[in-house]
Parts: structure tokens; C-alpha cells; sequence
């Protein structure tokens, strides 16, 4: 169905009688098909096109937003939500780029650099003081670093946020 529907799409766009907002729909359709089909690249490169465009922006950056949360794309990810945000077309909850940070700090923690890992959590804290995963997160890499006297205080303000994490605490 996929495959048929990428060339319905192609052979759309190929005629020459078409006006550019029938062309631009069906190309929109098509980097659809192309992002249902896991065809990721190819889907990528023509939202980022419709980037610019009047008609099509707002669904375009949600389109690439997804793309880049299932290749795990953070650093992609947070520009085009922060670009969304701008907008005002912000499709997920406040905590969505919180958890791209998180992400990061996660990537980064296990590749032994815990500076990055820091400002990245630094970053998603800012975003979100309250955020449990955060401040866990914050938690953990102090009790590495041997500052218990910081993690006290830490754990407990998850306790309070939401008594059923005492046990993760």
C-alpha cells in the first residue's frame, strides 16, 4: 500500500499541469508516505523544505520532530521543538524537550563525559525544576562524584514531588 502510494505520489508530482499548491501537497504526501514507509531520509529532506513554506511549516517541524525522537536525534529534536515552540505549534506536553535533554545527559554520562552530561541536565532543569527524571538524573551523577551531601537534599524533593518514587530515591 506504502509502495503505491509513493508512486501515486511521484507520478502527481511529475505532471506539468499542476499548480504549486497541488504540487506541494503532493509532495507533503509524499514525504508521508516516505515516513511511513521508514524511508526516514528521503522523508527528512523534504519537510525540511516545507520549513519555509506558509501552508505546510507547523506540520512539516512536528513531522521532522518525530523523525528525529525515532532515530534519536536529540540535538535535532530540541531545535526544531524549540523552533515549534516559537511558533507556537508545540503538538507534545512542556516536558517533551526536557526529556530530549535527558537523553543527552544519558548519551553523554555513558560515554564518560559527565561535564556534558551536567549541562545538559543543567539544561533540562532550567526547563523544568520539578522534573523527576532531571533531578534523578542529577542525583546519580553527584552520588558518583562522591557528593552525598548534594544528593540528600535532591532525593528528597522527588519524595515530596511524588511519594511513590521513594523506593527509586
Amino acid at each position: 500500500e506504502v509502495d503505491r502510494a509513493i508512486r501515486v505520489h511521484q507520478n502527481l508530482i511529475a505532471r506539468p499541469n499542476l499548480n504549486q499548491e497541488q504540487r506541494d501537497q503532493a509532495y507533503f504526501a509524499l514525504a508521508e508516505d516516505y515516513l511511513r514507509s521508514g524511508l526516514y531520509d528521503r522523508a527528512e529532506k523534504i519537510f525540511i523544505e516545507f520549513e519555509d513554506s506558509s501552508t505546510h511549516c507547523d506540520a512539516s517541524l512536528n513531522k521532522l520532530l518525530r523523525i528525529y525522537e525515532m532515530t534519536h536525534d536529540w540535538e535535532q529534536a530540541i531545535e526544531v521543538y524549540l523552533k515549534l515552540e516559537q511558533r507556537g505549534a508545540v503538538d507534545g506536553g512542556p516536558d517533551q524537550v526536557v526529556h530530549y535533554y535527558c537523553e543527552l545527559a544519558e548519551q553523554a554520562k555513558d560515554a564518560g563525559d559527565l561535564h556534558t552530561a551536567e549541562a545538559m541536565l543543567s539544561r533540562a532543569i532550567k526547563r523544568k525544576p520539578d522534573s523527576v527524571r532531571a533531578q534523578l538524573m542529577e542525583a546519580d551523577l553527584l552520588q558518583e562524584a562522591g557528593e552525598h551531601a548534594r544528593v540528600v537534599p535532591i532525593y528528597a524533593r522527588v519524595i515530596r514531588q511524588d511519594s511513590r518514587l521513594a523506593s527509586e530515591a
